[in-house]
């Protein structure tokens, strides 16, 4: 259980960081942690 819960977050930490940097790239104005919860909602809710 352990395991898959580390796997899990292992995966959510490395979507959110290719998202972050493709939104960096499209805009540079943009907030660190609105990008997160942003991604994480879009993922939650797909």
């Amino acid at each position: 259980m352990k395991m898959l819960a580390l796997l899990s977050a292992g995966i959510v930490a490395s979507y959110c960081y290719k998202t972050v940097k493709t939104h960096q790239q499209n805009s540079l104005k943009s907030n660190f942690d609105e990008i997160i919860k942003q991604s994480l909602l879009r993922d939650f809710m797909a």
